[in-house]
């Protein structure tokens, strides 16, 4: 009895671990983990969105991203959000590189640093993924899909 009590323990908890897993959106390529990926769905007559995620590095050591592209967009770059203390005036700038130290974790999000994708070649509707690519300073791909809200 006690050893059927065991098994069964062990076949819950190894259950349970794939059940969350897959219900979560998150994203394990290669030493990256992505979190929570998505993009905007586009307004009408409008041929640009903006992106967010989480990254975290998971490698034992500093990763410098130089670029990302996705498919469907003609530029996708990666945008810094600035603002200014004294005037509290907002200024966007392309992110050209971007490092991210071991075991460190970047954000991009809705008012801060997001990824602006450009020159949409069809509109993005809620429910779709778009595959995309971030490429680092040693020429490693990473692949990721955005969701479409």
């Amino acid at each position: 009895m006690k050893y059927k009590l065991k098994t069964i323990h062990s076949f819950l908890l190894i259950s349970s671990v794939f059940i969350i897993g897959s219900c979560s959106e998150i994203q394990y390529i290669k030493d990256l983990i992505i979190e929570d990926a998505y993009v905007n769905s586009s307004l009408e007559g409008r041929n640009i969105t903006a992106g967010y995620l989480t990254i975290t590095n998971n490698s034992p050591s500093t990763i410098v991203i130089k670029e990302i592209s996705c498919e469907d967009a003609k530029d996708t770059f990666f945008h810094g959000v600035k603002k200014n203390s004294e005037t509290g005036l907002i200024k966007m700038k392309d992110m050209l590189e971007i490092q991210i130290l071991r075991k460190e974790q970047i954000s991009f999000y809705p008012n801060g640093n997001h990824i602006m994708l450009t020159g949409l070649v069809k509109p993005l509707k809620k429910g779709e993924e778009i595959s995309c690519i971030i490429s680092s300073k040693i020429k490693i791909d990473y692949p990721l899909k955005f969701k479409v809200r």
